[in-house]
C-alpha cells in the first residue's frame, strides 16, 4: 500500500503517548458488517447488489 502520512500534534507532553492510527475505511469495507448484520440482509442479496453495481 506505500507510505502512509499522518497528522498529529507538533509537540509532546508527557501524557501524549504516539497512539495507535488507524486508516480511513477502504470502499466498500465494512459492506458485510453494514448491510448484512445492521440491515438484514442475507449473503444472496449483497452479492445481488454487488453484481449490479449498487455495492463496491
Amino acid at each position: 500500500m506505500g507510505e502512509l502520512l499522518f497528522a498529529q500534534m507538533p509537540y509532546k507532553t508527557v501524557e501524549s503517548s504516539p497512539g495507535n492510527y488507524f486508516h480511513s475505511p477502504l470502499l466498500g469495507e465494512h459492506n458485510g458488517y453494514v448491510f448484512g448484520e445492521l440491515l438484514g440482509l442475507s449473503a444472496d442479496e449483497i452479492a445481488r447488489l454487488e453484481r449490479e453495481k449498487v455495492l463496491y
